[in-house]
């Protein structure tokens, strides 16, 4: 049996709401949790809590007395304060009544969902699905305390290893400012990077940050870098989203945008996209779909190094024989190929240590793989 807190055990209420709302009823009911009077109207009783730092309500109808729509107010580290909705509807009476349709939205209604219930039986026991181990005690709840690592790979390049997320991150020196790809998951790991990289170089300021691709360990500290006014580079698939997510309130867990708001600026990757401070440059490319992984993808190159980096394509095991490169793996073998780059190493932001997969990997292992029958 894995190890759970009781905030797990409480989220299993949010999660069995999508098949029935038994779960918080019965809560709801044990915790005697009375009436919103401030919210209640002609069509509902509300009835409102918390649980797990999120805001619960339930609309009960007045006219026959069932459950209609369940709502969850809670934070996710990326969206903010985001909202899911379950309705239920066409309630059928067999013993007891039940919905035959619950529509679910998430993530403010970008995400929509419909469980249809064709057939309701009650059982007289209880199934033991996992039986509990006689010395149980819930997991204590501890946040994960950040753990950062500097690299210095050479004047110009750093790389900052988040070991609490295991995730590499790059930053770049330049003459008069700072360059950093990739933030993961949220806004407190953003403000981490920004506090390392003002250690290389305290006065210079950060004005441009770059993500690989849309997925959170590279986008989810991007709302930091909005803060810091650096330059946001993105591509026409992302530009969307990135949006979304920039504007999105945090008023329930507040981060530095959200209490000191800024206007995103931004500079658009086409093709290809080069930094420089007069003397020394980097090179950004736009491989999309060529990584077999998203429409929006990209990587950094470094000419003087004949380095690249780039999130996470390749997966060549650290220990055994080398296996044939899988579709993502090739992907960006031809995609350097087709750009003509010299490359003599690859450098891969996530994971760092998990998975037991290299990181730091020559071009030719990397050609090797591409050319196993």
């Amino acid at each position: 049996m894995s190890p759970v807190t009781k905030e797990d055990m409480y989220e299993q209420f949010y999660l069995s709401a999508r098949y029935s709302p038994l779960f918080l009823i019965n809560y709801f009911k044990e915790q005697k949790i009375k009436i919103d009077k401030e919210n209640e109207n002609k069509e509902f009783a509300i009835y409102k809590t918390t649980i797990n730092k999120s805001i619960v309500k339930l609309f009960i109808s007045k006219k026959d007395y069932l459950l209609k729509k369940v709502t969850i107010l809670g934070d996710n580290e990326l969206f903010g304060d985001v909202l899911s909705v379950f309705i239920y509807k066409n309630y059928f009476n067999d013993k007891i009544y039940h919905p035959k349709n619950i529509s679910i939205e998430k993530i403010n209604g970008k995400l929509l969902d419909e469980v249809k219930i064709s057939k309701l039986s009650i059982g007289t026991k209880v199934p033991i699905l996992l039986p509990t181990s006689e010395n149980f005690t819930f997991k204590e709840n501890s946040k994960v305390k950040p753990e950062t690592k500097l690299e210095k790979y050479n004047d110009n390049i750093y790389f900052l290893e988040l070991k609490h997320t295991d995730d590499r991150v790059l930053i770049v020196e330049f003459k008069d400012f700072m360059f950093v790809a990739e933030a993961p998951v949220n806004s407190d790991n953003g403000e981490a990077i920004i506090n390392e990289a003002k250690k290389i170089a305290p006065n210079k300021p950060i004005k441009y940050f770059a993500f690989g691709h849309f997925h959170p360990h590279y986008i989810g500290g991007i709302r930091s870098f909005v803060h810091k006014e650096a330059n946001i580079i993105y591509n026409q698939y992302n530009k969307d989203y990135i949006d979304y997510i920039v504007n999105a309130p945090h008023t329930i867990n507040p981060d530095r945008l959200q209490i000191e708001p800024k206007k995103i600026k931004t500079l658009e990757l086409k093709d290809k996209l080069k930094i420089s401070d007069g003397n020394y440059e980097m090179e950004i490319y736009y491989i999309g779909k060529k990584s077999d992984h998203t429409v929006d993808y990209q990587v950094y190159y470094f000419p003087k190094e004949k380095l690249l980096f780039q999130d996470d394509l390749i997966w060549i095991s650290k220990n055994g024989q080398p296996e044939k490169a899988a579709a993502r793996q090739e992907g960006l073998y031809r995609a350097i190929k087709d750009l003509n780059l010299d490359v003599k190493t690859v450098v891969q932001s996530w994971p760092v240590s998990d998975y037991g997969v290299k990181t730091v990997i020559p071009f030719d292992e990397l050609e090797k793989t591409v050319n196993i029958n």
